[in-house]
């Protein structure tokens, strides 16, 4: 064996050896965010697939103990109904699983047009600098001391229109100045590094380089805000809806929950109509929760 051939070999096996550590490094430090988000994907697959099963496309398919004679309502959970059904005989499991999906999608809207809004203004002002930095920083100051889970419950209360779209505009708009100023801190930062500064030189448009160098390097904790935005949406719908506020068109958990303070569930002992969408919101919640702070620990492990 030749010694070209030899140091070949020896590079090779380097190189191999390099990706198996870098492997097993990333999998160590990344197994507990993958298992979580893994699951947590199979579960939302598994929602919206039973969403369109046959037994579980109507949510609001009435049962009858005898065709079209005796309404089949407050049924208690059975081997025909998991759930029960609720006081017009409709499958309270059918509508959880749709209320589920309606609350996650609910959420990812609401949580992307937050996101959206913090980045703009996390990003653009302080890359600008001057007057532009100066107005999004005011705008940010001031949705800071805004009262906004009041004025949010004091809107929808004022507002006659109960359309999802509403209450989406009313969160988005009034959630966001937080993650904004944490982006912001991470900008001025990173446009002080060498790089930013070759980028300048090399006479790119500031747009490309707020959008194209600095945000990618802003991108964890931009995740972060947006799995922090996802949950909050989903909690603050639910709330709203439950005491009567928000959108009443499209089945959600808070609407299932406002239902049960409406038709007296809690009180009334059906605990099978009122429990299972409580639990639900707060695994959801748990679970964004979980998400986010074991990113945030991986975050703060490379950053170290």
């Amino acid at each position: 064996m030749t010694k070209e051939t030899q140091l070949e070999l020896g590079k090779n096996i380097g190189i191999k050896k390099i990706i198996k550590e870098k492997y097993h490094s990333a999998m160590d430090r990344y197994k507990r965010q993958i298992i979580l988000m893994l699951v947590f994907t199979i579960v939302i697959l598994i929602i919206i697939i039973l969403t369109i099963v046959p037994p579980f496309n109507d949510p609001e398919k009435r049962f009858w103990v005898t065709p079209d004679v005796l309404l089949d309502n407050y049924a208690r959970p059975s081997l025909e109904h998991w759930l029960g059904t609720d006081q017009l005989g409709r499958d309270h499991l059918t509508r959880l699983i749709h209320a589920v999906r309606n609350s996650l999608g609910f959420g990812l809207l609401t949580g992307s047009m937050c996101t959206v809004i913090a980045v703009f203004l996390g990003v653009i002002g302080p890359f600008k600098g001057g007057v532009i930095d100066l107005i999004a920083s005011f705008l940010t100051n001031i949705a800071l001391v805004f009262p906004q889970i009041p004025f949010i419950l004091l809107l929808s209360s004022l507002l006659q229109i109960r359309a999802w779209w509403i209450t989406m505009l009313i969160i988005g708009l009034f959630t966001w100045p937080w993650a904004a100023r944490s982006i912001r801190s991470q900008v001025l930062t990173i446009k002080e590094r060498n790089f930013i500064k070759v980028s300048r030189m090399s006479a790119l448009k500031d747009m490309r380089i707020a959008f194209f160098e600095v945000l990618p390097n802003a991108l964890p904790y931009v995740i972060l805000a947006f799995i922090i935005f996802l949950g909050n949406s989903i909690v603050i719908e639910a709330g709203i809806a439950m005491i009567g506020l928000g959108q009443q068109n499209s089945l959600t958990l808070g609407l299932l929950l406002n239902q049960a303070v409406e038709w007296q569930w809690i009180s009334s002992f059906s605990y099978w109509l009122w429990l299972p969408p409580g639990i639900c919101l707060i695994l959801i919640y748990l679970s964004f929760f979980m998400i986010q702070s074991s990113l945030s620990k991986t975050f703060e492990q490379r950053t170290s």
